[in-house]
């Protein structure tokens, strides 16, 4: 019988399994994310912002707060996304070398930054929409 016929076991004598998503998949939707992330706060927000700067619109304190953190990854978005990819891929590589029972945390971790990202962004639009629909009744 040939070796690619046999099933493989892993040390504790349990299956050998792939995984249902790889690590490179997880780490390449997070680039993904990321890079979102990266272009709604640190290109599209200070767009919005020279636009309520110009027209002193009253921003809330939500959206002050989100314009500071905007003003953070504007300025160092180059350093935020190689850091943060490093830090997510020792995690995720940690977190898949982990024994058979646990390695679901790898998957949850992934699952909670791509989550975090959605919400993130959710949360940008809607700070900054709000300004936004106030100044254009105020206008009208």
């Amino acid at each position: 019988m040939s070796d690619s016929a046999t099933p493989r076991t892993s040390p504790d004598g349990s299956p050998v399994r792939k995984p249902f998503v790889s690590t490179g998949g997880m780490l390449f939707a997070h680039l993904a994310a990321g890079l979102i992330v990266i272009g709604v706060l640190g290109f599209v927000v200070p767009r919005f912002v020279r636009i309520l700067t110009e027209f002193e619109a009253e921003v809330p304190p939500t959206a002050e707060r989100l314009i500071a953190v905007s003003n953070v990854v504007a300025h160092t978005w180059y350093l935020l996304l190689p850091i943060g990819l490093a830090v997510d891929a020792a995690v995720l590589f940690g977190l898949g070398r982990l024994p058979r029972p646990a390695r679901w945390l790898a998957t949850a971790w992934a699952t909670v930054v791509l989550l975090a990202a959605l919400l993130l962004v959710g949360l940008t639009v809607a700070a900054v929409i709000v300004p936004l629909q106030d100044l254009i009744t105020q206008l009208s």
